[in-house]
């Protein structure tokens, strides 16, 4: 389902329902900090609108609800990262709070712990098929950037996407 969602100054975070408004709406609004229009059952827009919202100063009470509602958890924020291989400086600071306040990890254990569990094995990173090529995770989770081997039919390299 298409929704609005917009934080506030005062740090709500608040949701509409886009039959009854529109960009328009946010845009321009000095009370308004960021709005963001997502897909509510795409896991991306999920955790883009939470992380992004939690790092321009939400409230950790609207952080909580939404992750609740959207079982948004350390594997699910795993998968994510993975798929999101770029970033922004907002997301990582969002990701850090988020995994400091609501999952309740320091942010450096929750990366070391990555790193060292790895990405799922034999496991296709998603949206990596370039014709002959094909990409297969080594580590999906160091420092944030994906490492891949780019395997085509008749050998192996190394690549960093």
């Amino acid at each position: 389902m298409k929704w609005y969602y917009y934080l506030h100054e005062n740090g709500d975070l608040i949701g509409k329902n886009p039959v009854a408004y529109n960009e328009s709406d946010f845009a321009g609004n000095d009370f308004v900090t960021k709005h963001w229009y997502i897909e509510t059952e795409d896991r991306g827009d999920a955790w883009t609108l939470v992380i992004e919202a939690f790092a321009l100063g939400a409230r950790i009470d609207k952080i909580k609800d939404l992750a609740v509602k959207w079982s948004l958890t350390k594997e699910d924020l795993k998968k994510f990262i993975i798929r999101n291989l770029k970033p922004t400086n907002l997301q990582k600071d969002g990701m850090d709070k988020f995994i400091q306040l609501i999952l309740c990890i320091k942010p450096n254990e929750f990366w070391d712990n990555s790193l060292k569990e790895g990405p799922p094995k034999g496991k296709q990173c998603p949206g990596m098929d370039f014709g002959i090529y094909t990409k297969f995770c080594t580590v999906c989770i160091c420092n944030r950037r994906t490492i891949c081997h780019s395997i085509p039919y008749t050998g192996s390299d190394k690549g960093e996407i």
